[in-house]
């Protein structure tokens, strides 16, 4: 008995393909030895960028801290301490729409990959 092949079932094997190539692609830089070549060449400048970029992680977590605390004894005074969680998970998901956009055009339009994967033979439907 043949089995057929759903259509919903190659695209996600299709969608899986690409996006192997896209991790493939966008990770690329990060084997060990890519990593070692790069330490060899940029030692001094690549420690201090690490560490200008460790810091303003930690100062921006200290200012979301310090935010939320404020936010908090603000909503006590009026009352609703409990809309504290929603206005964080509003925030977050507008955080994340705004910049997944820009991450998003950065992706699909901006890279140097595009030619590539508009020369790939993919069959009308």
């Amino acid at each position: 008995m043949s089995e057929q092949r759903s259509p919903v079932r190659d695209a996600f094997r299709k969608y899986l393909l690409l996006l192997r190539l896209q991790f493939m692609t966008r990770f690329a830089s990060l084997t060990p030895s890519a990593i070692r070549d790069a330490w060899k060449d940029k030692g001094r400048k690549k420690t201090v960028q690490t560490v200008a970029i460790l810091f303003l992680i930690v100062y921006v977590a200290c200012f979301v801290v310090f935010l939320e605390w404020k936010l908090t004894d603000a909503l006590i005074m009026l009352g609703q301490p409990s809309l504290l969680i929603s206005l964080s998970v509003m925030a977050s998901m507008l955080f994340t729409l705004l910049y997944g956009i820009f991450y998003l055009m950065s992706s699909l339009y901006f890279n140097r990959d595009t030619a590539l994967l508009a020369a790939l033979p993919i069959r009308d439907r």
